[in-house]
């Protein structure tokens, strides 16, 4: 039963049923689901005031806190202070010294291979080594120490059976080959660079100017085949 059914027959001047006049007496608006405005204003006031005192006290919290860091830092000695300074300072120097020993043994290794790019340079005019470059990738392939003069002359020699037509002051005749024809293995070899190099991510000037060489070589073959 709804008292809203019962007001709407009140006001059409419809007759109440017993049960009906009994309900409508006993109607209680306090006692229904409906929150009153006065109730509903008395909740909403005492969330507001939760709510500022909670506020409060995360402000009080804060303030605690501060002074805590403050007293803890006001509490430490001249030494200690002069201490956790000087740990500071330390831990940026080496920070420092760590960047500027990784430069320097980048510098190192750079020095190392120009000098070692030299000393291929000057075998190779010594031997009349036609491609220099080559010649670094065949000597670093087999480790060949530079400074170990039997192993230098052992390289070349065999260097000299392998591949004659890199060697200018050699012309190889026989076996099909002539001045400067590639042999077989000569072929071969430079085949096995071009793929080297190309399979690099980068390539430094030298290294591109080698694989342009290569692949000219590679065409010219192809093409007196």
């Amino acid at each position: 039963m709804d008292i809203k059914d019962i007001l709407k027959k009140i006001a059409a001047g419809e007759t109440l049923t017993d049960e009906e006049k009994e309900f409508a007496s006993k109607f209680d608006p306090e006692s229904t689901d409906r929150i009153p405005k006065t109730r509903l204003d008395a909740e909403i006031a005492k969330k507001k005031d939760a709510e500022k005192k909670a506020e409060d006290l995360q402000k009080q919290v804060d303030e605690l806190n501060e002074k805590i860091e403050n007293l803890e830092a006001n509490g430490l000695s001249e030494a200690d202070k002069a201490k956790k300074e000087a740990d500071k300072q330390l831990a940026k120097l080496q920070k420092q010294v760590e960047t500027l020993t990784t430069e320097r043994d980048e510098a190192r290794r750079q020095l190392s291979a120009r000098d070692f790019t030299a000393e291929v340079g000057k075998l190779a005019s010594a031997h009349k080594f036609d491609n220099p470059e080559y010649l670094e990738y065949l000597i670093t392939k087999k480790n060949i120490d530079l400074k170990d003069e039997n192993a230098v002359s052992a390289f070349f020699k065999e260097l000299e059976t392998a591949a004659p037509s890199h060697f200018q002051s050699n012309a190889h005749p026989g076996s099909g080959s002539g001045p400067g024809k590639e042999t077989p293995s000569d072929a071969a070899a430079g085949q096995q660079r071009l793929s080297e190099l190309l399979g690099k991510k980068e390539l430094s000037m030298r290294e591109a100017a080698e694989v342009v060489r290569l692949q000219s070589q590679q065409n010219q073959t192809a093409k007196t085949e």
